[in-house]
């Protein structure tokens, strides 16, 4: 049995194919081809993309899966069976994530080298960005840190990648498998990175380690006991270093912080939240205890301007509120994107009704039910809007008594 093109040559990109069926699934449509030169989405790792031609005509296939084993192309439109048309790899795609897996191959083999019980868990490559959960005991985003370094040594070396096809009994001990591959295939691809790394996978990869140009973690996050670790490479990753590194150098001017000062700032940052946080609990239970109410037109009515406060803390807080009898209650947050919060309770008219018709006149949005909520976006004067609206209720509210 022949070796697949993309496990030899995986940039070589054009090759005529024949179709042999083509089923509806969905929208789309799963186009069979007999000829096996193209990698299906598996192992967690996408399909290819590309290009049918025939003529002057194009049809662009968006995936590429495994259908019964038979490689089928993922297309918006019917193609007809018994046809010969030529295929195009996107190679822009295919060469994302041969970088993206090759890295993820590096990165984990890079882990066990810090701590060898890491295990692999869930994993994803594409052509965008590859995930990986890890896990193993002790395990830290230091340690996630210290291997990402090491895999952007090892792009630096330029280390060949070379493949070997082997039978299953031949393996040798030192190669990483996922459990149960060897006992699901009658011959085992081998990738290997030098003497630093050798994997049992069918996937594309680089031809050198030097291609994958750079690496960055871009997010590691706990799930489930384990590190979930994203990460880019290429000109994605130069891309996000370059913001981040920017998104520094641009605030140096407002914030005079020096570069190595950024992890201290950031821990201050996070206390200052913290205790943000605390404050902002002590002013609700005090508001909770102190909010003062008036009477307007037989309805006790109450307003507060909250600076510094978020909507779902506000939502919050009128939950606490024990308020009995006909009232209305209006919290507002300033700033150039203000908030409001309503409540009401046995009102001649829902407390909604009365809000939205005041908030959309004042040039904001809004809604809800038994509580309103409502926005305005780009307010030049936050003081004047509150102290518009407010008005305005008092005069709905008088209205309101008048005519019942």
């Amino acid at each position: 049995m022949s070796l697949p093109p993309y496990w030899t040559s995986p940039l070589e990109s054009r090759f005529e194919v024949t179709i042999s069926g083509s089923e509806r699934a969905d929208r789309q449509y799963q186009v069979q081809i007999l000829e096996a030169v193209v990698r299906p989405e598996g192992g967690g790792q996408a399909g290819d993309r590309g290009v049918l031609v025939i003529g002057t005509r194009n049809i662009p296939f968006v995936n590429t899966v495994d259908s019964d084993g038979k490689v089928c192309l993922v297309t918006e439109e019917d193609v007809p069976a018994g046809t010969r048309w030529l295929l195009e790899i996107d190679m822009g795609w295919r060469r994302a994530m041969m970088r993206n897996h090759s890295s993820e191959h590096l990165f984990v083999a890079s882990l066990k080298r810090i701590r060898p019980q890491v295990r692999l868990g869930y994993i994803w490559i594409d052509g965008e960005h590859g995930t990986v959960d890890v896990s193993a005991p002790g395990l830290t985003v230091e340690d996630v840190i210290k291997a990402e370094g090491m895999v952007q040594n090892l792009i630096l070396e330029d280390i060949q990648t070379s493949t070997a096809v082997v039978a299953p009994g031949e393996v040798r001990s030192d190669v990483r498998a996922r459990e149960g591959v060897t006992q699901k295939h009658d011959r085992i691809r081998v990738v290997s990175f030098g003497d630093f790394d050798s994997s049992a996978c069918s996937g594309t990869h680089v031809l050198h380690t030097g291609d994958i140009g750079h690496f960055k973690v871009v997010d590691v996050s706990e799930d489930g006991g384990s590190l979930r670790v994203e990460f880019v490479t290429g000109a994605r990753a130069i891309a996000e270093t370059s913001r981040l590194f920017n998104t520094v150098l641009i605030r140096r001017h407002t914030h005079p912080i020096e570069y190595a000062q950024l992890g201290p700032v950031l821990d201050k940052a996070k206390t200052l939240s913290e205790q943000y946080a605390l404050l902002l609990d002590k002013c609700q239970e005090m508001l909770v205890r102190s909010l003062h109410f008036e009477p307007v037109g037989g309805v006790m009515f109450a307003h507060e301007c909250l600076p510094g406060f978020e909507p779902g803390r506000l939502r919050h807080l009128v939950d606490r509120i024990p308020i009995e009898g006909p009232y209305l209650l209006l919290l507002f947050i300033p700033g150039v994107k203000s908030s409001i919060i309503a409540i009401g309770n046995e009102l001649p008219v829902p407390a909604a009704e009365i809000m939205k018709e005041i908030v959309v006149t004042s040039g904001g949005k809004g809604g809800g039910g038994e509580v309103f909520t409502g926005g305005f976006v780009n307010v030049t004067d936050p003081t004047a809007l509150y102290d518009r609206i407010i008005r305005l209720a008092r005069d709905r509210l008088v209205e309101l008594a008048r005519v019942s």
